[in-house]
């Protein structure tokens, strides 16, 4: 039985600290009871969190301006654990760095969709604004399959 869930990204400075403080917030809304948390796979010290993600994440009734980057570690692997990566590259370095560990997934295949989910570095604002929709949606789809696989009641 899952009772966390690890959303993963290249530094853990950006949509997989607002991933998993969504997640939280939609599911303590429906009563889950499943913890999150976010790592990055390339992470060398603790940085802040994506100024421009953490802003319009306040947006989303999250604040996550607190964050401090988190590395991915062996001891995050277990089998309640469930890895999500935001994108194919942070899956490709989980599944390099921590062989032997089957739960790791590209998020939005994991919720039936395709393609990863990505920072727009150096884009718009509105780019911005509409990665975090795509990550507000993808909780939505998360939270729903969970409910529907009775992971989450």
């Amino acid at each position: 039985m899952i009772d966390r869930i690890i959303f993963v990204d290249e530094d853990n400075t950006g949509l997989g600290p607002l991933a998993a403080a969504l997640f939280r917030k939609k599911a303590k809304e429906q009563s889950g009871r499943i913890r999150a948390q976010s790592r990055g796979t390339v992470v060398l010290f603790p940085e802040p969190v994506n100024s421009r993600i953490a802003m319009i994440g306040l947006k989303y009734g999250v604040d996550i301006r607190e964050h401090q980057a988190a590395a991915l570690s062996d001891g995050d692997f277990a089998a309640n654990v469930l890895i999500l990566a935001l994108d194919s590259a942070s899956q490709k370095r989980a599944f390099a760095a921590h062989s032997g560990f089957s739960n790791i997934f590209i998020l939005k295949e994991y919720v039936g969709e395709t393609g990863d989910v990505k920072i727009p570095l150096g884009e718009s604002e509105e780019k911005y604004e509409a990665v975090c929709e795509t990550v507000d949606r993808l909780m939505e789809h998360l939270i729903q399959k969970f409910k529907d696989e009775e992971i989450m009641t």
